[in-house]
């Protein structure tokens, strides 16, 4: 270990020092230029040396890579170089030291001779140029000095190619990042045209095709160039830069939101699969997801909007709440839902986190006018992600990977992410409906996601330890300066999608539903207060929940209005008949209704061919009628038969019977029925 003594000379940046004393840590220096003395600290030392000490060549942590009979090798040889350099024979003081190896009466070069010739007859081939190389290394750096570098030495596939190939060929990598996925054998031929363009005229030979592929798979480690083009955009995407951290410990400092296409098929309104997209609001103190939405079609600034609603107002506050779950669960008694006792204790262990900024994408949905006059209107700043660059909200875009492998992938209908992992016969499953869905994923969201441990919720002195969300919002609840005041119902019900309709005789009419209340009895058939709209009234509308709508009252509030329909699942196995019947109409197709619309026009038609002969015949008739009154001769009338009198049986014989048959065949023609 190099030493410092007195009188040493130092070479500072600012000059020679001599050392003229130290005590304890300090060093007292005596410049060389001037003779002024200064007081260092031995800290200080090592970063004002001109050439500081020179570090070990060795690494001792290579020594755990070696085999063990590699470092068993490595040891003999040890202690074999350190008997010849102090005659001591391993690492006790007391042994013995042999005569040969006895540095008091041996020189040496004499013990060197001794241990070339002990290794010849152990089988080690071994010279004294070997010896004093392995001596040299063994002084320096122990027995990591010893190891043979050859089997460490780290040598790229690039070291020896040419500089212009390489260059070219990153080049030629780089413009795939865009292109639909090819080859190698396409990046070959891209690969010679491009060193054609770029240096014209010279002749630069191209190794062979494996020494090519031995290049291609090392510059495209990681970047996927002959794989999936969405992951490989992706990969290019990817900042060039060390990542960094900047964790949020308050709740509702930062909010990320996101909307993505789910790999779920739901029932759509018309009883047909159709993919749902997702969007969900997640916390990032505390990983929580503290609202969502499932639509069925592209999202809209209103859609975000009720997802705000969602936040700022608990579940117990949320009007019609606890009807929508009981329908819930009377329509899926095949999910394991929680007692309804139980949920309405979960729902009080949900964090209500007021968002104080919402970080989101440059979407035209979250741009628009509703979503941002709702959150100035709560006091929520907006930060929008640059454009392309999904790592400003990585938490989001990760969270929708975790609900796919942890929910989606057990649910009827999932689809698999792609058309490669897509399975048969998904559209024959017993599909969801929205509305179903939606409860059900906000039940795995109160009763899994915010009770089971985060990986980004690690404790940063205790890295093994993982919180879960809840957890993390009851630690980080007390460094909130203040706590905000949850929203009312009518806030909820403002934030809500607004639809215009007619308040009829029957009620009010949205998606083929009626609904009605008796507050709707002086409005029925009445102009709208709103001039704007005529005479259609503001209603909000919850798209999670069909039972219920609300209409604005001309003095501002709500009136509640329900599905007159709602009574029907409380009829026995009424579910069960209403999903038998969507699925015979959806199997029946539109074919039969191209049909039935033929056979109504063919039936249309006969009808009217028919009117049309009776028509005429009365005609002909009318006319023969008054032919005959013109020149005397009137139609014959009806005759009523002879009334007989009632007396004994008569008994007729076969000829009096065949008599009887012919006058009433006569009396039907005279009255004009044939």
């Amino acid at each position: 270990m190099t030493a410092i003594d007195l009188n040493s000379e130092l070479q500072f940046h600012d000059g020679a020092y001599l050392v003229a004393g130290f005590h304890g840590s300090l060093l007292k220096l005596r410049s060389a230029a001037t003779g002024a003395y200064s007081t260092v600290h031995i800290a200080d030392i090592m970063n004002r040396l001109i050439e500081p000490r020179a570090r070990k060549g060795t690494d001792v942590r290579e020594l755990d890579s070696l085999t063990d009979k590699e470092s068993a090798a490595l040891d003999a040889y040890g202690t074999h170089l350190q008997e010849m350099i102090n005659g001591m024979r391993g690492d006790d003081p007391h042994a013995e030291t042999r005569p040969q190896y006895d540095p008091a009466r041996t020189t040496l070069n004499d013990r060197i001779e001794s241990k070339v010739s002990e290794l010849k007859s152990l089988g080690i081939p071994a010279s004294r140029a070997t010896l004093l190389r392995k001596k040299k290394a063994f002084e320096a750096g122990g027995l990591a000095g010893l190891i043979d570098r050859r089997s460490l030495r780290k040598e790229s596939p690039l070291d020896r190619a040419d500089e212009r190939i390489i260059e070219t060929l990153a080049h030629v990598i780089a413009d795939e990042t865009y292109d639909s996925t090819g080859t190698t054998d396409r990046l070959f031929v891209r690969l010679e045209e491009a060193m054609m363009k770029a240096y014209p005229g010279q002749h630069i030979p191209l190794p062979s095709k494996s020494t090519l592929y031995r290049y291609v798979g090392y510059m495209t480690k990681g970047k996927y160039t002959t794989g999936n083009a969405q992951t490989r955009r992706t990969a290019a995407n990817t900042p060039k830069r060390p990542f960094g951290t900047s964790r949020r410990m308050r709740p509702g400092q930062e909010i990320q939101i996101d909307s993505s296409p789910w790999d779920i098929l739901v029932r759509g309104e018309d009883g047909k699969p159709v993919t749902v997209i997702l969007t969900i609001m997640i916390d990032i103190a505390t990983r929580s997801i503290i609202a969502f939405s499932i639509r069925p079609e592209a999202t809209k600034g209103v859609d975000h909007a009720f997802l705000l609603a969602q936040c700022l107002v608990p579940r117990a506050l949320r009007p019609g709440n606890e009807g929508l779950w009981r329908l819930t669960a009377r329509r899926m008694p095949w999910a394991d839902l929680t007692p309804e006792e139980e949920r309405a204790r979960l729902d009080t262990t949900r964090p209500f986190i007021y968002p104080e900024r919402i970080m989101m994408d440059n979407g035209a949905d979250y741009r628009s006018k509703v979503f941002e006059a709702a959150c100035r209107k709560f006091g929520v700043s907006l930060t929008y992600a640059a454009p392309h660059t999904p790592t400003d909200k990585p938490i989001v875009e990760r969270t929708f990977h975790s609900i796919k492998t942890l929910f989606a992938q057990h649910l009827p209908g999932f689809k698999g992410g792609s058309v490669a992992e897509r399975g048969q016969r998904i559209d024959d499953q017993p599909l969801m409906d929205v509305a179903t869905l939606a409860e059900l994923f906000d039940e795995w969201v109160t009763r899994v996601w915010q009770n089971r441990p985060h990986a980004g919720l690690r404790d940063p002195i205790y890295p093994t330890v993982e919180m879960t969300p809840n957890e993390m919002y009851n630690a980080s609840f007390d460094v909130a300066a203040q706590l905000p005041l949850p929203l009312t119902a009518d806030d909820y019900i403002d934030l809500m999608p607004v639809e215009y309709r007619v308040i009829g005789t029957a009620g009010v009419k949205i998606n083929h539903r009626f609904y009605d209340s008796i507050e709707l009895q002086p409005f029925r058939n009445a102009p709208s207060p709103d001039a704007v709209h005529g005479n259609q009234w503001e209603i909000r509308v919850n798209p999670y929940d069909p039972r219920i709508v609300w209409v604005r009252h001309p003095d501002g509030h709500w009136i509640e209005c329900l599905w007159r329909a709602e009574t029907t699942f409380h009829q026995p196995f009424a579910d069960s008949i209403l999903q038998s019947a969507i699925d015979i109409a959806v199997s029946r197709g539109t074919g039969n209704q191209h049909e039935l619309l033929g056979v109504s026009a063919e039936i249309k038609k006969r009808a009217l061919s028919a009117a049309q002969t009776v028509k005429k015949a009365e005609a002909r008739n009318a006319m023969a009628i008054a032919h005959a009154e013109k020149e005397g001769t009137p139609m014959p009338s009806h005759t009523p038969a002879p009334t007989q009198p009632i007396g004994p049986e008569v008994e007729y014989d076969d000829g009096d019977a065949a008599d009887v048959d012919f006058e009433l065949a006569s009396w039907h023609d005279n009255d004009g029925e044939i």
